[in-house]
């Protein structure tokens, strides 16, 4: 399934989405702006949240399922202490989105509460 996900494309959305925050919601963007990133992921059928947090382990993540009620099944990931940077979002976006892939879950975006 990794092979079919665009990568390509979902690092163009952060750009823009990174891009839309300064220009449009005037919102402080770069290095100096730190915030906890939430990157949420949408179980498959064949999703196995073990093994998805066993591998986020691996590399320092947690996670949990959203049990929001009212809300679709989600499995949030939070990293604190992300710059507010196409790059340092991306960085970890990227990895967890692998991860991810390769567990049965379709990535579904990111967000953080405003600095």
């Amino acid at each position: 399934m990794s092979e079919d996900w665009d990568f390509a494309r979902q690092q163009s959305e952060t750009i823009d989405t990174l891009k839309d925050l300064k220009e449009n919601q005037k919102l402080a963007t770069g290095p100096d702006t730190i915030v906890t990133l939430d990157i949420f992921l949408v179980p498959g059928q064949d999703a196995d949240e073990d093994a998805l947090e066993r591998a986020l382990a691996m590399f320092g993540y947690a996670g949990d399922p959203d049990e929001t009620p009212g809300n679709d099944p989600n499995y949030v990931v939070t990293i604190p202490d992300v710059a507010l940077t196409a790059e340092d979002i991306w960085l970890h976006e990227e990895r967890v989105s692998k991860i991810a892939v390769a567990r049965g879950y379709t990535p579904d975006g990111w967000g953080f509460f405003e600095p």
